[in-house]
């Protein structure tokens, strides 16, 4: 009940006006999970001014600030010139983890299932895909909602809509029908793989930056060494 009670901030706090839903997740090299919801709409349907709609924007997030606090949510809120924006980002231990204790995770689909094994993660959808519906009361209507999911590297299997390089983006609109699938499907042995290669990179660069700091270091010994000899040169011809 908490995270619909939470959920119900996104069309709460847009005025159940319809509005834009962004989420950007992106998965470390260790697995560690960031968690960023961009929620936007019209400065128009905010109070018609950016000075109402800030005020209105802080007015509910500190009204649903306990809720988001017992999830560790951070958040914040900008105005800018057409419309107003509420962030709000988490971080969470892997990408099971995320999808089970994000609050927005019920804004999509009502039920989703997450299962981990030994050699993979997998995320797909259970119930239908919740379709827009501005005359419905139940639940709140979301004519645009984009999931960006950036992973460390290519997933195993993934039905997104567009993919960047290893960036998978599902997008949802009111056109988007309730057979509309979620599924992805990420290997842990090539996430360890890419881990244990960020690590060595990591290292390395390290060892660089040292070898680099020392030459850096001796080379500044050097000049004052070859400057000090000159003036001490130059003061024992002036005697």
């Amino acid at each position: 009940m908490k995270k619909i009670k939470v959920l119900l901030l996104v069309c709460v706090l847009f005025l159940l006006s319809g509005c834009v839903v962004e989420a950007n997740i992106d998965m470390n090299p260790h697995g560690k999970v960031t968690e960023e919801v961009v929620i936007s709409d019209s400065i128009s349907k905010l109070g018609g001014s950016k000075e109402r709609a800030d005020l209105y924007i802080s007015q509910v997030l500190n009204k649903y600030k306990p809720a988001l606090d017992s999830r560790e949510y951070t958040y914040s809120s900008k105005i800018n010139s057409k419309s107003g924006v509420a962030v709000m980002t988490n971080t969470f231990d892997d990408i099971n983890t995320y999808f089970e204790d994000t609050v927005f995770s019920q804004y999509l689909y009502r039920q989703m299932k997450w299962i981990e094994t030994d050699e993979y993660y997998e995320i797909y959808n259970v119930t239908d895909h919740i379709t827009y519906c501005p005359d419905c009361s139940d639940w709140p209507a979301l004519p645009s909602v984009k999931v960006n999911i950036k992973l460390p590297i290519p997933a195993l299997e993934q039905n997104a809509d567009e993919v960047n390089g290893t960036t998978y983006t599902w997008i949802y609109d009111k056109n988007s029908p309730a057979t509309k699938k979620f599924y992805l499907k990420i290997s842990k042995e090539e996430l360890k793989k890419n881990e244990i290669v960020y690590n060595q990179e990591v290292k390395r660069n390290n060892r660089i930056k040292i070898v680099g700091i020392i030459v850096f270091v001796l080379f500044i010994i050097v000049v004052v060494g070859i400057y000090v000899l000159k003036k001490t040169k130059q003061n024992k011809i002036n005697y």
